[in-house]
């Protein structure tokens, strides 16, 4: 009657006070054994049908015998465990009517009931339910190993929210930050931050995307009405002609110049902003990359170069 880790599943988002399994039907012990301030337990419940005894006749014989079954081996359920406990498991729904007091066991105390109970079957139960406390204690311990390593995942992501969320206050403030990285998978969030970034245009936008294409034509169709789009790119991989004429007859405004003479990728708002793209718009977001703010100065040198165009 060994209980399986699979039968032995643990809710881990119950509250800290009590944390209450049902399990499969499957296995006598399925469900029974609990949570309860942090020890694996079964209740007098359980114990009293897996023991074919009536549950008064099993706290009876505790009480008889009260010095074997300190507090730490047996203890009464708060008014909240017992909430909890008859909330979580199915098979003990008939306990939020009794007014009986409801106990606890632990381990050490469903030995000692062996020793209470002297009947063969007592003690083969016994047996069973210490293999099950010891099933049990190998799924909790694997279970916060898993926990463990999906606390570091989660925290890794939120500090990466946190630094995409900064950019973002920052942009939403009129400010713009020097340089920062974006992660990988993180293509959705990184073209927020393009999309922030072709929004503040007034009147013209500039981007110099070697490899651009119907992705790129999205991401500046998120541009203000009115406001002018020059596109660079390479002559390989471009929009269709078919997809520029679609986006002029919705927006309006995109023209595209073709060069090979640019390797990196650059954004300029209304020739005021300069800014660099790590990676072409298209594939932003899918490895670890990089953005910069450049030095405005620095637009003069781009405008010059692609006027020899």
């Amino acid at each position: 009657m060994r209980i399986s880790e699979k039968q032995a599943c643990v809710d881990l988002d119950l509250k800290p006070e009590v944390i209450a399994s049902e399990c499969s039907s499957n296995s006598k012990m399925g469900g029974r054994i609990l949570q309860i301030r942090g020890k694996c337990v079964m209740v007098d419940r359980d114990l009293a049908e897996l023991y074919k005894v009536p549950t008064k006749v099993l706290n009876q014989a505790v009480r008889r015998n009260g010095e074997r079954f300190p507090e730490r081996f047996r203890f009464a359920l708060t008014p909240l465990e017992k909430e909890e406990v008859v909330t979580n498991c199915d098979h003990l729904k008939s306990l939020r009517f009794s007014h009986v007091p409801v106990y606890a066991f632990t381990e050490q105390g469903v030995a000692m009931l062996a020793t209470v109970l002297k009947s063969d079957i007592a003690v083969k139960t016994s047996i069973d339910i210490m293999d099950a406390f010891v099933a049990m204690r190998s799924f909790l311990m694997s279970s916060v190993g898993v926990l463990q390593r999906l606390g570091a995942i989660e925290l890794k992501q939120l500090e990466t929210d946190k630094r995409i969320d900064t950019v973002f206050d920052a942009l939403d403030r009129g400010n713009l930050l020097p340089s920062g990285i974006l992660p990988a998978d993180s293509e959705f969030d990184s073209m927020r931050y393009v999309s922030r970034l072709i929004e503040r245009a007034q009147f013209e936008i500039l981007l110099i995307d070697p490899y651009s294409d119907a992705a790129t034509l999205e991401v500046l169709s998120k541009k203000r009405p009115g406001v002018k789009v020059r596109l660079v790119c390479k002559d390989r991989g471009k929009p269709t002609p078919t997809e520029i004429a679609k986006f002029n007859r919705q927006y309006k405004g995109l023209a595209i110049t073709y060069s090979d003479d640019f390797h990196d990728r650059f954004l300029i708002i209304d020739n005021v902003e300069l800014h660099g793209l790590g990676s072409s718009i298209n594939c932003l977001g899918r490895r670890v990359t990089s953005y910069t703010t450049r030095d405005p100065k620095e637009i003069a040198k781009l405008l010059a170069t692609i006027r020899k165009i």
